[in-house]
């Protein structure tokens, strides 16, 4: 019997181990996880779970009894410590060597640390697991004064929790607007002023140097000299790819294993998806090599994963598409922004109902950030993978039912 092993336990293993079995793969397979829950949702960590009295059962990805259903068998509290690729073996901190056909590195990625921290802080938090989403939602409970370093949309998703929740918040970010690798410089400029509305400071081209404390963190210490009063940090400053078992397929460790989008690396019997990996896409031309840390690029690439595992070809080839929720406001991208594209705004931002569609120099949808429309996110998937062109004047007219408009000139 064949055996497919899958080191790593969110959304890319459990999606791979699913396809395998939906595309008919009838061997052994085994999920490794280091942490002992059953593999879980993660957005929700950073937003609903620390604001509210949600179960832990409701995070779960599936039922125990799914995994039974399916013959996947789940090796919980196994943190996978060596990979032998010449082998085809694997080691956890429990077992002696395990040998199998093919393995799906799922390792996914740990939070940067402040490259000037030398230990670990009472009060300084990190949020990539549940169990740090525990310890900072206990935290929480009795704060003050937060900091967050790091605008991006885990520290601003962070921030919102924070400040609807009555703590006193200031962001900081490195970088001259919020968001910047994910955002046009417009919808960047939108959500600072939502959250400054909301009472929370925010300092751009701002950088953290030290902290002041005794037995707990007391203040963040500014390149500028100023300090700012905090019983509660939250880091935020990106993630690093899980890639230390297996050194050879990045060497750098900070690209991610690159992986086509069948989620093959340059060994035969070695997929990669998730976080950890850095996929090849085709939606732009030219195409180009990114680690999408997203559940959507998980998903995909897991699905592709299980389906070459079972003999069989599903390909990652749809654009990428991210999400974030921040107060009231639900944001929803597809595609990826690039410098030169054309920005056209869709609806009312006052009413904080609208879309940032950008337009490649021919005119073809790329990219589209929208807010609190749902509907038309989804259609926006389509235009951005079958690079269908509007005409600016189209797009910016919102009384035009873009659907409708697309299927009579398409009949046409």
């Amino acid at each position: 019997m064949n055996t497919f092993a899958i080191v790593g336990g969110s959304y890319a293993a459990v999606q791979a181990a699913i396809s395998a079995r939906q595309h008919g793969y009838d061997g052994r397979i085994v999920v490794f996880s280091a942490e002992k829950q059953l593999p879980y949702h993660r957005p929700p960590l950073s937003k609903a779970f620390l604001s509210s009295e949600m179960p832990i059962s409701r995070l779960w990805l599936r039922s125990e009894a799914f995994y039974q259903q399916h013959d996947i068998e789940l090796a919980l509290g196994e943190a996978v410590t060596e990979l032998n690729l010449e082998q085809k073996s694997l080691r956890t901190n429990t077992q002696s060597p395990f040998y199998y056909d093919s393995v799906l590195l799922a390792t996914g990625a740990s939070a940067l640390p402040l490259p000037w921290q030398e230990n670990p802080l009472k009060g300084v938090y990190h949020l990539r697991d549940l169990a740090d989403a525990q310890q900072l939602k206990a935290a929480i409970s009795t704060a003050r004064k937060a900091v967050v370093i790091g605008g991006g949309f885990i520290g601003l998703e962070i921030a919102s929790t924070l400040a609807t929740q009555g703590v006193h918040t200031t962001v900081i970010e490195r970088g001259h607007q919020l968001a910047g690798r994910v955002v046009s410089p417009y919808l960047s400029s939108y959500l600072q002023t939502r959250h400054e509305k909301q009472n929370v400071r925010i300092c751009l081209a701002s950088q953290v140097v030290g902290f002041t404390h005794r037995q707990a963190v007391e203040g963040v210490v500014l390149a500028d000299g100023r300090v700012l009063e905090a019983d509660l940090v939250v880091v935020g400053i990106g993630a690093k790819p899980n890639t230390q078992l297996v050194p050879a397929l990045d060497p750098t460790g900070t690209q991610g294993v690159r992986v086509t989008s069948e989620a093959k690396t340059i060994v035969p019997h070695v997929l990669a998806a998730g976080d950890c990996a850095c996929v090849e896409l085709h939606v732009d031309h030219p195409h180009r090599w990114l680690r999408l840390e997203s559940v959507n690029a998980a998903n995909e690439l897991g699905k592709a994963a299980g389906a070459v595992v079972a003999g069989q070809s599903e390909p990652f080839e749809t654009a990428p598409w991210f999400w974030s929720d921040q107060y009231d406001l639900k944001l929803q991208m597809v595609g990826l922004a690039l410098p030169d594209d054309r920005l056209v705004i869709r609806g009312q931002p006052d009413s904080t109902r609208f879309s940032v569609f950008h337009l490649r120099p021919d005119g073809v949808v790329g990219a589209v950030q929208s807010v609190n429309r749902p509907a038309e996110h989804m259609l926006a998937r389509r235009l951005v993978h079958e690079k269908i062109a509007i005409d600016p004047p189209i797009l910016n007219d919102d009384s035009i039912n873009l659907k409708d408009y697309i299927s009579q000139q398409n009949a046409k």
